[in-house]
């Protein structure tokens, strides 16, 4: 090859480069941008919110989101953990009222919600997230007949290996089930103990300890009083939830920004619209939670659950701040 051929080579070869550079950077600069969102597994599964919200808001920002699937929102903490970059994560969902403030994340300031929030709403809201469904908890049983009707008849003979609950290391509704107990005795470790021969299994998410009572291994589980209307809806099967004289623990899920985002504005774009009243219609029918924001339960089944009385929280920091003594005293129980 000649001189001649071959600076005609290398021309040719710049200007290749230079046309498959500038695509390159064309179709970086078209392609719409991508929400990475964590959440937990169930959120994403076939009859989850997940699809309907991501068709909704990708036509609404004209970008894309990309889910990160945790088991378990208790997990999500450890996993932002490992590294310092935060997975690129833009939003956190299904951290709660007592797992979020566990984190020791750091978060991104939110504005404060516009919507008509109700009140046990409003109660969370912070300045790092913001609540976007709630349920009070309770046990759950396929017959009236073995519905407890305040604590200590949680302990009847006929609930001997009967009972199905998460572990509160690793669910939000075992901790939550935990604070619970907290709160209504002064010796919680005495009632764990005799608690205990009631435990068929303690499960390590919500999702295995429900599955066990579907199975027919309990009579009892612990769960969300939404749990009912999804067996009426989705299988046309009455369920029944017990009514505690003493009050019931509540969720309050929430939505909350890392700081180590990358899509940050349409991160906040994605939270506001969250509690849209068409979004909040589908988290209540696709995740089977109440909705946060007003006017939404009406004419539904969610609308026919009977109100039961709520625990207060004002026992929060001193369970929180006792976190790690209060879960190895559960292990010395229970294993």
């Amino acid at each position: 090859m000649n001189r001649t051929n071959i600076i005609i080579f290398t021309v040719l070869c710049l200007i290749v480069a230079g046309v498959i550079f500038g695509w390159a950077v064309f179709f970086q600069e078209a392609s719409p941008p991508k929400l990475k969102v964590m959440v937990y597994s169930s959120f994403l599964s076939p009859y989850g919110p997940a699809h309907d919200i991501q068709e909704k808001f990708e036509e609404f920002c004209q970008c894309r989101i990309q889910w990160m699937k945790v088991e378990d929102s208790t997990l999500m903490i450890q996993r932002l953990k490992l590294r310092s970059d935060g997975l690129g994560v833009d939003v956190v969902l299904g951290m709660d009222q007592l797992t979020f403030n566990t984190s020791n994340q750091k978060w991104k300031k939110i504005a404060s919600p516009s919507h008509n929030l109700i009140p046990k709403a409003q109660k969370w809201i912070q300045p790092f997230n913001i609540p976007i469904s709630w349920a009070p908890l309770t046990f759950i049983s396929r017959t009236p007949e073995y519905l407890p009707k305040n604590i200590e008849s949680l302990l009847n003979p006929n609930l001997k290996k009967n009972i199905s609950l998460p572990h509160p290391r690793s669910s939000t509704l075992g901790f939550q089930f935990y604070f619970w107990i907290f709160s209504l005795f002064k010796d919680t470790e005495k009632f764990l103990r005799s608690f205990k021969q009631q435990v068929y299994t303690v499960s390590h998410s919500w999702s295995s300890s429900y599955g066990l009572f579907q199975k027919g291994f309990t009579q009892l589980t612990f769960s969300y009083q939404t749990s009912v209307i999804y067996h009426l809806v989705e299988e046309n099967t009455e369920y029944f939830s017990a009514r505690f004289s003493e009050g019931h623990p509540y969720q309050v899920e929430l939505a909350a920004i890392p700081e180590t985002c990358v899509q940050c504005d349409l991160a906040q774009d994605f939270l506001k619209f969250l509690l849209k009243k068409n979004i909040q219609k589908i988290l209540m029918t696709k995740n089977y939670m109440f909705p946060v924001t007003q006017d939404v339960v009406e004419g539904t089944p969610f609308a026919n659950l009977e109100d039961l009385p709520l625990i207060s929280y004002k026992q929060i920091d001193l369970f929180l701040s006792n976190k790690n003594k209060y879960l190895k005293t559960w292990d010395h129980v229970f294993y």
